[in-house]
């Protein structure tokens, strides 16, 4: 990112200042303590990511910074009222043009511009560097370089992934742990519910079907009131067959009395045919003789009819007395029948209520037991598919256990991110060395390795620095303080190198606050020729309480604070 113009207004000691910055060469600020040296850099850091470099609000009232690049990003940042107000443009071809406006709010804004700019920890990393960062590196303890080149890589980005994972991982064992005691539960439920299953199909098989026990016997109240019924239709019937008789005398006496008149008229016809009168015996004419015979003929057949209308009926009635009689027997029989049954019907009753008793307790424990053999079918199978279901699920876990515990080795100490610091500490030291070859000659050389030695043996995994060519075989810290500070420039200017590398990041404009203030004249001279070559291809600020860096660096562009015109 190459910056060329920022505009301040009412930012850290600015009113109203505008700065301009080439695509290539050197722009050399000086100035006394507080004239807004170090505010330069701060208000590219406000303006694009929000962040300060000193920690403390940069801002004194009511203000704005406008930003440009010479890739065709203008950035507007204001301040009013307490409330952060950020308006971006972007035209340029890579990464993308795109726009933020008033209505959108600082939040997204600055994430949507973050995905051009980069990050923040890497600009500053790369392209920023500062008289308080210049020996974090060499000063530091083996494990806090470790550390800080893991953030400058990014690869501190494993031990969130790390502490992920292994949060996953606790989380998963702990479920696997709790589904593997699901699992032996519902074994455990698994054979309960089984042997209570056979334990009633044993149970079942004791209990005999419901025996036949037949209809239930009269009890004797009913037997005496049947008993009563017989003999009234006894009575019923002796009376019927009484009232029967008498009809049959009185159609014999009828059928007796219809025989005398056939025989009287039988006699009187007989007397017509010999001529006689049928009354006084007096001798009749034929005339009268035809005349008599005709009643008498019809009273002959009269006679005859009401003679077979009376044996008819003498028959029919015979008929129904003989039913009637039949009847009386089958009473009879019934009566004694229930006179025999009424001696036994209490005990008979007795043994069929017991039976009765029997049955229904027998049919009351098959059914129980065949509901327990139903519901226990039905356990089982629901337990058996929560079984099937549970050891699935547990395969599924194991797996995932199985799968975070390879990536815990991955992501930990000795896993890829170990690999991946190997070659950035080989990349490092190749460009620490070219530096340092550059501001101090052939005699100081920088040995980094990824480990040092314990003094109880083995090894620690921290970062070592081993200098060679200064300090009297004391490295680092018996080197002078000017071998000290090239040191320190080449580590800075090589962890650049690396944290731009890293993050695919392009050259831009490079910002040294107060440096090179700590080199002796000799140091002075290597590193200004160091940033003259890195000048050729990027913008490269110098902010110095030096002022013979003004002759040192002749080419620069000076910018003197207080604010004044660009010379």
């Amino acid at each position: 990112m190459n910056i060329a113009r920022l505009q301040l207004q009412g930012f850290m000691s600015y009113e109203q200042a505008t700065v301009e910055f080439p695509r290539r060469g050197i722009v050399l600020v000086t100035g006394p303590n507080g004239s807004g040296k170090s505010s330069l850099v701060e208000s590219v850091a406000v303006s694009l990511w929000g962040n300060t470099l000193r920690g403390s609000s940069p801002w004194t009232d009511d203000g704005k910074v406008v930003l440009e690049t010479f890739e065709g990003l203008t950035v507007e940042c204001a301040r009013k009222r307490g409330t952060t107000n950020l308006i971006w443009k972007h035209e340029g071809d890579s990464p993308g043009p795109g726009a933020f406006h008033a209505g959108a709010t600082a939040t997204k804004a600055r994430e949507a511009l973050e995905h051009i700019i980069g990050s923040f920890d890497v600009w500053r990393r790369s392209a920023v560097f500062s008289s308080t960062d210049s020996s974090a590196f060499t000063l530091a303890t083996d494990k806090e370089r470790k550390l800080l080149l893991e953030s400058i890589l990014g690869l501190d980005r494993f031990d969130v992934a790390l502490e992920t994972c292994r949060q996953d991982y606790r989380k998963a064992q702990t479920e696997a742990e709790r589904h593997e005691r699901r699992l032996e539960g519902l074994r455990q439920e698994l054979v309960g519910v089984q042997q209570r299953l056979n334990d009633a199909i044993r149970s079942l098989a004791g209990v005999p079907e419901p025996e036949d026990i037949g209809p239930e016997p009269p009890s004797s109240e009913v037997l005496a009131e049947r008993q009563r019924e017989i003999q009234g239709a006894l009575r019923a019937n002796t009376t019927e067959v009484a009232s029967l008789n008498g009809r049959v005398h009185d159609a014999n006496r009828n059928a007796a009395a219809k025989q005398a008149e056939i025989r009287t008229a039988e006699q009187q016809f007989a007397r017509v045919n010999r001529g006689e009168c049928p009354t006084c015996t007096q001798p009749i004419t034929e005339a009268t003789k035809a005349k008599l015979q005709a009643p008498v003929v019809i009273a002959r057949e009269q006679a005859q009819e009401a003679d077979a209308e009376a044996i008819r009926v003498e028959a029919d009635l015979t008929a129904q007395i003989s039913d009637l009689n039949d009847e009386a027997d089958e009473l009879r029989k019934a009566e004694a029948t229930v006179k025999a049954t009424r001696a036994s019907a209490e005990r008979d009753r007795g043994e069929w209520v017991k039976a009765k008793v029997r049955r229904e307790a027998a049919a009351k424990e098959r059914q129980r037991l065949d509901d327990i053999i139903a519901g226990g079918q039905m356990a089982a199978g629901r337990v058996e598919a929560d079984l099937a279901e549970a050891a699935t699920k547990a395969v599924v876990l194991a797996k995932a256990v199985e799968e975070l515990g390879a990536v815990d080795q991955v992501l930990g100490l000795r896993g890829v991110r170990v690999q991946l610091l190997a070659r950035a500490l080989g990349g490092l030291e190749l460009a620490a060395n070219g530096w340092l070859a550059r501001i101090a000659g052939d005699g100081l050389r920088l040995s980094i390795k990824p480990y040092v030695e314990k003094k109880t043996g083995g090894v620690s995994d921290a970062i070592g620095i081993e200098v060679e060519g200064a300090g009297g075989g004391k490295g680092y810290r018996g080197a002078s303080g000017g071998e000290r500070r090239r040191i320190d420039v080449a580590l800075m200017l090589a962890l650049g190198e690396v944290a731009a590398a890293a993050h695919g990041t392009t050259t831009g404009t490079l910002w040294f606050d107060e440096v090179f203030d700590a080199l002796d004249a000799e140091g002075l001279g290597a590193v200004c020729r160091a940033v003259e070559e890195l000048a050729q291809e990027r913008c490269v600020v110098v902010i110095s309480h030096r002022a013979d860096l003004v002759d040192a660096l002749g080419a620069a562009t000076h910018l003197r604070l207080p604010f004044a015109p660009l010379a």
